[in-house]
């Protein structure tokens, strides 16, 4: 069988005939190696490596073996997401029926000292997947996107309303060709839905408003006192 890797000697070697035949048939398509003239001998005084890669198809039984994981994988992607799903909405009735409440008067301990993987921070984030995930459920052309598998992809996702938590989603799994974005990609979104909803505070006054200057330093200290009308109106900074 032709090795993966061949090598010609870097010093001055003696290469029979068939030898250089046999190995420039295996090589054909991948390299050229110049052989002067047809002596039964020829001299080579460079050395080389040529890795070849041989690409077979698959067997019956490898393509069965292949659909097998393919599916096994898929059935675990959709038990991680009842997993979480599950997680939370336990969390949840644990949390808001005060159940812990026979060993423990608050949440954070309960949490702390129950669950030896989950504090209270994590526990509140699992409880957050599943009202986000029932959102999703309930959103609009929602049913045939996947759900979070990690609460870490929804934990930016707090601040935002139910439809604008399922837009969020809706927008990453789309960036994503259909996968399960990433936490990282699911938070660039959630800014940018923030910004669009940032409006500039109004401004209080109007061309004409008198008012009563009040300056303790810069330029208008020395009016300090005096009444005043608005002329021109550029920008409203509000004081601390």
């Amino acid at each position: 069988m032709f090795d993966e890797h061949f090598y010609l000697p870097e010093k001055t070697a003696a290469v029979t005939e068939r030898a250089v035949l046999v190995d420039c048939h295996q090589l054909q398509g991948r390299a050229q190696i110049p052989f002067p003239g047809d002596k039964k001998n020829t001299v080579v005084q460079q050395e080389t490596a040529i890795t070849v890669e041989v690409i077979q198809e698959l067997t019956e039984d490898e393509l069965a073996d292949r659909h097998r994981l393919e599916m096994k994988v898929e059935r675990g992607i959709e038990q991680i997401e009842r997993t979480l799903y599950q997680i939370g909405i336990a969390l949840r009735e644990l949390r808001e029926r005060r159940l812990y409440r026979s060993t423990h008067r608050r949440w954070s301990d309960y949490c702390n000292e129950r669950f030896s993987n989950i504090k209270r921070r994590q526990a509140d984030y699992f409880i957050l997947a599943s009202e986000v995930i029932d959102d999703l459920k309930n959103g609009h052309n929602c049913a045939h996107f996947p759900l979070p598998t990690s609460e870490s992809q929804i934990r930016s996702m707090k601040s935002l309303t139910p439809v604008e938590r399922v837009e969020a989603w809706q927008t990453g799994v789309n960036e994503f060709d259909g996968e399960v974005p990433t936490a990282k990609t699911i938070k660039g979104i959630v800014e940018r839905i923030k910004e669009r909803n940032t409006t500039p505070p109004q401004i209080p006054y109007q061309l004409g408003d008198v008012f009563l200057i009040s300056a303790k330093s810069g330029e208008l200290k020395k009016y300090s006192g005096c009444w005043a009308i608005a002329t021109q109106i550029k920008a409203w900074i509000k004081s601390r």
